[in-house]
Formats: C-alpha cells, structure tokens, sequence
C-alpha cells in the first residue's frame, strides 16, 4: 500500500469527508491498486485518534534473520562444494527455511533441474562459452610458452 495513498486519507480525513467516499476517490485515482475500503476505515481511525505518521507501527515477532549476508555466502558454499545438493540439504544444514534458500539461490542466477545446479549464463562470445566460471572466480591465466 503507497504512503501516498494514506497521506491522501490524511487529508481527506481532515477535511472530515465520510471513509466511504474517501475509499471512492481514492478508487477513481489509483484504480485496481487502490487500498481496500477496511484499510480506509482503519487509517480513517488512525488519524481522527490524532496519529500524523503515514507508516505502519513495528510489528511484534521475531525479525527477520535468515537473508543474512552470512547465510547467503553459505548458501553459495555449500552449493559450490556440491552441485547435486538439495534445496533440502542446505536448508537443513544451515537451520533455515526451505523458501528462504529457494529465494537465496534464485538471487544468484542460479537455475535449478532436477535437482542440480545450474547457473544462468548467457556467453557474449564464443570463448566465453568454452567453459563456465562462477560469478566470482577468478578468471583463468595461460601461461607463456
């Protein structure tokens, strides 16, 4: 949901205009990505108990700890000891959720089938395509004869 969309109910709630027609205009502005009528109503009330901030509070819970820069760099180890290892696998031996290594191998191009690991590499050329590199490895050197 925009801040530009709350900030405009702040408004209009100011302006004391009924939450019904708020949740109009703001259907005729933005159209099928406009909030939803029982969001209105509940930033309606947000802002008449006189709370100015258009941000949601902190939820409760425990944050968000397995995206960690450590766990992807893990994720990346693991794979590149053992290219036929299971989402599973990982997931297991770093103790995270199944989607979150999922997510993780999807940020590295990483193109899965039948459970072995390929990554996505379109050559430019046709020495780059002789022979495939991880992202960063270093590049090979010929020696001098």
């Amino acid at each position: 949901m925009s801040f530009r969309q709350r900030a405009v109910n702040e408004f209009l709630v100011k302006e004391e205009i009924p939450t019904a027609d708020i949740h109009q205009r703001l259907q005729r502005a933005y159209g099928s990505v406009c909030m939803g009528e029982s969001s209105v109503r509940r930033w309606a009330k947000h802002f008449k108990d006189g709370n100015t901030s258009i941000e949601d509070e902190p939820r409760s819970g425990r944050p968000r700890t397995t995206s960690t820069e450590s766990n992807k760099e893990r994720v990346d180890e693991i794979i590149q000891d053992d290219r036929r290892v299971t989402v599973d696998t990982i997931s297991r031996k770093i103790g995270i959720g199944h989607s979150a290594v999922q997510k993780m191998i999807e940020s590295f191009g990483i193109v899965t089938g039948d459970e072995s690991w390929f990554h996505h590499f379109e050559p430019e050329t046709k020495r780059q395509s002789m022979k495939w590199h991880h992202l960063h490895s270093p590049s090979k050197k010929k020696k001098r004869q």
